[in-house]
């Protein structure tokens, strides 16, 4: 469509600047205002039938990702699951768990070619960064984690996109302040090897105040589980 008016309009221009040498008649030839009208008629058309398209996706991907594809049915139970599903996908919480480790003693040589390798040195977990991160929408609301991340603070709202720091801490940073416009709110907590065994599956669980949302199955429940 675009490529037809433009060539319509530049048509014209060529030959409007070309008048002073060639006698041209093209600039209000009805020919030329009807393809323009078509034209622009057309372009209209096709972009209200984009945007319903791309609507149209965007609802069918929101809908997969919140029931997998499921078709709920036209009742109030259908309704309430509808609704439920919704809300689990837009408050749903993302979890990170992030190895920090030293080189140890021992060293394997289960890949070393040469016998005179003495391998590479076998690295031991000290402990794990946990970092929760949560909607930007949930400020000032109340929710509930597992005890074992409650000794935490407030991280950068961009910290989840980077690995924390490599080394065990002597004590944690303190919280931050976020801004309106931070999209997340990120809890970071350390669990020592003590508190979580290599090869031990992390569990754990967020639980949101009934005032976020609630309907007859409760409160919004997300447990999530990781492996070390």
């Amino acid at each position: 469509m675009t490529v037809g008016m433009t060539g319509v309009s530049g048509a014209q221009l060529v030959g409007a600047s070309l008048s002073r040498w060639f006698a041209f008649g093209w600039i209000m030839a009805p020919w030329a205002g009807w393809a323009m009208l078509v034209l622009s008629a057309g372009y209209l058309l096709f972009s209200v039938l984009a945007e319903n398209y791309r609507r149209e996706g965007a609802l069918m991907a929101l809908s997969k990702h919140m029931g997998k594809g499921n078709k709920w049915s036209r009742s109030d139970t259908g309704n309430n699951a509808e609704l439920r599903a919704l809300n689990e996908a837009l408050l749903e919480p993302s979890l990170k768990l992030t190895p920090v480790t030293t080189l140890g003693a021992e060293f394997d040589t289960s890949r070393t070619m040469s016998p005179y390798s003495p391998g590479r040195r076998v690295p031991i977990i000290q402990g794990y960064w946990v970092q929760l991160a949560l909607p930007a929408s949930l400020a000032g609301e109340t929710i509930t984690i597992s005890e074992r991340l409650a000794a935490g603070a407030w991280a950068p709202s961009d910290s989840v996109q980077t690995s924390p720091s490599s080394e065990v801490p002597q004590q944690l940073p303190e919280s931050v302040s976020y801004s309106a416009d931070d999209p997340l709110r990120v809890w970071q907590a350390w669990l020592s090897v003590e508190q979580l065994p290599e090869g031990q599956a992390f569990l754990v669980e967020v639980v949101y105040d009934e005032a976020i949302y609630s309907d007859s199955q409760g409160a919004l429940r997300f447990p999530s589980t990781k492996r070390t």
